[in-house]
């Protein structure tokens, strides 16, 4: 799986079987298809993102089956640097941030998520508020004034195992940004999954951060871009 904002933050495939996981995503490109007991993509350790102050995690993912599940998260030696997750309150999303040395989160969504459809989730904390934003819209959010908490040893990974949720379902074009991304941001990338802002990301399908950029994570090549200031 390909970094392709350019910081070569690649992943790795655990458990995973190229010839039957990789499946058709929601745009005509590849997504992943993970088996909900220990399939994960494993980005190593990242250390421009284990001391971020702002953020935002975002991705398209699809549940396969009711119950918990981890989409996208960092974990430390001890804590987590961010987590977003689908399930914990009847099947709504959260999104999760540590926060002097414990975990803000946005609030469970209202928006149930069945296992018909595709969703685009994004999670973000500008250092007073942990949102969560479901199609573009935002969710649920809750004040969390404070530095999110540095980690060490930590790796990025989808549908990680750490706490033993890991994803039943798919999960593509992930991005992860070293600021919190406007309401009015959330929306156009909701509107066009390929959408490039003159601010990139960290991480695209994986992006990170890099001279100063905020640039995204993501799984697999995109194939067009569109640039917004």
């Amino acid at each position: 799986m390909w970094d392709i904002s350019g910081s070569r933050f690649h992943g790795s495939l655990t458990n995973m079987d190229p010839s039957t996981d990789w499946v058709p995503g929601p745009f005509g490109g590849p997504a992943l298809d993970f088996d909900g007991t220990n399939d994960e993509v494993d980005c190593g350790a990242t250390p421009a993102i284990q001391s971020l102050s702002r953020i935002t995690v975002s991705c398209w993912f699809k549940v396969s089956a009711a119950g918990r599940g981890d989409l996208v998260s960092q974990w430390g030696s001890s804590a987590w640097h961010f987590l977003l997750e689908q399930g914990l309150t009847a099947d709504r999303l959260k999104f999760w941030v540590g926060n002097g040395g414990d975990f803000a989160n946005s609030g469970s969504g209202d928006t149930p998520l069945n296992q018909t459809d595709w969703f685009h989730g994004v999670g973000t904390y500008d250092g007073a508020v942990v949102r969560v934003y479901v199609n573009g819209v935002e969710d649920s959010s809750n004040a969390s004034i404070g530095q999110m908490d540095s980690v060490t040893s930590s790796t990025v990974r989808f549908s990680g195992t750490e706490d033993s949720n890991p994803h039943t379902g798919m999960i593509d074009e992930v991005r992860i940004y070293n600021r919190a991304l406007t309401a009015n941001e959330v929306v156009s990338l909701y509107r066009d999954p390929y959408l490039e802002f003159r601010r990139r990301p960290v991480w695209w399908n994986a992006p990170v951060v890099a001279g100063g950029l905020s640039i995204p994570v993501a799984m697999h090549n995109y194939r067009r871009r569109r640039v917004s200031a």
